[in-house]
């Protein structure tokens, strides 16, 4: 199942809490809106994978993945074979690691955006 970011910069602010408590206000930032391209063929919930790197957020769903940058830019929008089943931030921001259902480990670059080992 392929998915697709429809929205990728809106703003708003939340009051968390019932009207009756004191609450704080809460600054929410929506990163995207990610939308099944054939909504049809939605079956089941994909598996949700996250982490986070020096300027960059990483997103799975199923056996897509989305990366950010710091501004919540798209910048790479990658699709595998198989679901991810994880997702690595290495240190020092240049690479994630993704590892599959099938047992395959990808390394992806962020400098260069690209898979550049599987």
């Amino acid at each position: 199942m392929a998915w697709e970011v429809i929205c990728a910069d809106d703003e708003e602010t939340k009051q968390l809490g019932n009207d009756e408590a004191i609450t704080s206000l809460c600054e929410v930032i929506k990163l995207a809106l990610l939308e099944p391209t054939e909504k049809l063929n939605v079956k089941t919930i994909p598996k949700v994978r996250s982490c986070l790197s020096y300027g960059y957020t990483c997103l799975s769903l199923g056996s897509c993945l989305f990366i950010f940058d710091e501004n919540s830019c798209l910048i790479a929008n990658v699709s595998l074979e198989n679901e991810i089943d994880i997702l690595i931030c290495l240190p020092g921001a240049q690479f994630l690691l993704i590892g599959d259902a099938s047992g395959k480990i990808h390394c992806f670059h962020f400098e260069t955006k690209q898979i550049i080992l599987s």
